[in-house]
């Protein structure tokens, strides 16, 4: 009989990405949790910033992460606000800088932040991308390249203290 001992602290990187000009959708981009834990950080970019469009309304650019447990398949926000979503302000893509980080996480957490509590994920979960809102205008040029990073921490006896948003690691704040 052997004894094994794991480090609750291995954690696993993935990058999800969106090569293509960004449109309203549902599952942009997806992958499939690798083994119980948590999401530890979230960082997100535009690699190819777009244009903003100079008619009414202009409008944010916005994607939501949503957790599709294997129990049930209903998709659900990993955000905890009553409005959840990753946003980068109109404005910030008129002359934007590569690559162009969110003005905010969650809707309401300027980058970088702490989610509270920690997204909780399960072997075989699908972490989903939808791009809720587009820029709009009378001659918009839509951002491609979207790079969202997701760091899991295996195992379930230790949790983080929260889900790190905007930042890769707790050394980096």
């Amino acid at each position: 009989m052997g004894i094994r001992i794991k480090n609750t602290a291995e954690y696993d990187e993935t990058l999800l990405n969106r090569a293509n000009p960004l449109a309203v959708a549902t599952g942009v981009t997806q992958v499939m949790v690798p083994a119980n834990g948590y999401i530890k950080a979230i960082l997100a970019e535009i690699g190819t910033p777009g244009t903003d469009g100079t008619g009414a309304p202009t409008q944010d650019l916005r994607v939501d992460i949503k957790r599709v447990p294997i129990a049930t398949g209903v998709a659900a926000s990993i955000f905890v606000s009553a409005t959840p979503y990753i946003a980068w302000a109109h404005a910030r893509f008129i002359g934007g800088t590569i690559p162009l980080l969110p003005s905010t996480y969650d809707g309401q957490i300027s980058a970088p932040g702490v989610s509270d509590p920690a997204v909780q994920v399960l072997k075989g979960d699908i972490i989903r991308v939808d791009v809720l809102q587009i820029l709009n205008g009378t001659s918009p040029t839509q951002p491609s390249d979207l790079n969202i990073l997701l760091v899991f921490s295996r195992g379930q006896l230790w949790a983080p203290e929260g889900t790190l948003l905007g930042t890769f690691s707790e050394l980096d704040t």
